[in-house]
């Protein structure tokens, strides 16, 4: 039985995505985190970016976790990442960044029921993150610092089994996409 690519898409990444030189670690929680403490355009949609936007998201992504506190402390760029930034193929690094979001950013999109008057007010990643820490056995540390897909995998597999949530199936996911794309 083949499996959902959506699902592979989750847990096969590349472990070779390098950015102005810098290898950049996988994609989390924490990660995500720290970009909305600094309010980085990289994760506000239709943001414009600068070089200096670009340079720091590369520097954070590529610094290693050492706890849980989110750091937002800016790193300073060293001299060596400032010439590669004013001498790199801009097209080419931001689309090897894209790369990278898109690696391991990968979730299945649920169909879920009217749930009435209950609205949950907490950010996505919150709750996210409060979800599986109350329904699996993993570690606080591997959830915040996990790849953010297979983390976004685990959650939609749980939801589906204990609610009446569904994962939406391929043919229904290519039947939305051709009617967003038809104007419908």
């Amino acid at each position: 039985m083949a499996s959902d690519p959506r699902f592979l898409e989750a847990w096969v990444n590349r472990s070779d995505h390098r950015v102005l030189g810098h290898r950049l670690h996988p994609l989390c929680f924490l990660d995500l985190l720290t970009l909305d403490a600094i309010n980085s355009p990289f994760i506000t949609t239709g943001a414009s970016c600068d070089g200096a936007d670009f340079l720091l998201a590369v520097l954070l992504l590529s610094r290693p976790h050492t706890s849980l506190e989110v750091n937002p402390t800016l790193p300073h760029p060293s001299l060596r990442d400032r010439l590669r930034l004013h001498c790199c193929d801009m097209k080419r690094e931001n689309a090897a960044l894209q790369a990278y979001f898109d690696d391991y950013f990968s979730t299945l999109e649920m169909w879920r029921p009217d749930s009435g008057d209950k609205k949950c007010q907490s950010p996505w990643i919150l709750g996210t993150v409060c979800f599986l820490l109350s329904h699996t056995s993993l570690s606080e540390w591997r959830i915040w610092t996990g790849p953010i897909g297979q983390m976004l995998c685990y959650a939609n597999g749980i939801e589906e089994q204990i609610s009446s949530s569904q994962v939406v199936s391929l043919e229904e996911q290519e039947l939305m996409k051709e009617m967003r794309d038809n104007g419908g």
